[in-house]
Formats: structure tokens, C-alpha cells, sequence
């Protein structure tokens, strides 16, 4: 687990709630939180790598499948950098946050990158 990845883990275990959460990580790439989180946190990862096995396969160039405000905590974690409209991403990541939700964004190279 990679700093970065502790550093999520500590934010979520932070803002946890005493009922059951959902937790989107977007990009989940090798799972970094997967076993980790409080029991009532459950994890649901979203990658375009079908061969990584992730709950949801999507290409987030294009609208997410997923229902609005759905997530507890979404998670995109060195995964804006790769994509071709990052401000449309966004708009989806706040669709399908709840109300009362957090997203957690993390980039490698916060400085070359503009809305």
C-alpha cells in the first residue's frame, strides 16, 4: 500500500459513519483498499481494464452506469491525468456522489493539469 493509498484509507476511516457506506474507487487499477476498509464500508471498484476484474467496466470518456447519488465516497486516485474530458468526469462524479457524500481526488502532476 502506497502512502497516497494510506493517506485515502485515513480520510475514509475519518468520516465514517455508524451505517453501512458505499465506496466507488474509480481507476481501482490492483484494489489498493480492498480488505481494508471498516466492515460497514462496502467497495465497489470501476475500471476500463476488464482483465483487472473491477465491479463496473466503463470507459470514463463516456457517462458512467451508474444511478445518481449512489456513492458514500468516490475515489479517483491518479486517474483524471488519463482522461480526455476530466470537467465532464468530474460533473459525473458529483452525479453519482450523495448529497452529504465526499469525492476524493488525487494527481501525480496537479500542476499541468486546467479545467
Amino acid at each position: 500500500m502506497t502512502h497516497k493509498d494510506k493517506i485515502i484509507l485515513n480520510l475514509l476511516k475519518k468520516y465514517n459513519k455508524d451505517r453501512s457506506l458505499k465506496v466507488l474507487d474509480v481507476g481501482a487499477g490492483d484494489k489498493p483498499l480492498d480488505k481494508k476498509l471498516p466492515q460497514n464500508m462496502e467497495y465497489i471498484t470501476l475500471d476500463v481494464d476488464k482483465n483487472r476484474n473491477p465491479d463496473i467496466i466503463c470507459d470514463l470518456n463516456k457517462r458512467l452506469p451508474i444511478k445518481d447519488k449512489t456513492y458514500d465516497f468516490v475515489i479517483a486516485s491518479e486517474v483524471l491525468e488519463h482522461t480526455l474530458y476530466p470537467r465532464k468526469i468530474i460533473s459525473e462524479l458529483k452525479r453519482i456522489t450523495k448529497k452529504d457524500g465526499y469525492i476524493i481526488i488525487s494527481m501525480p502532476n496537479e500542476y499541468n493539469f486546467y479545467l
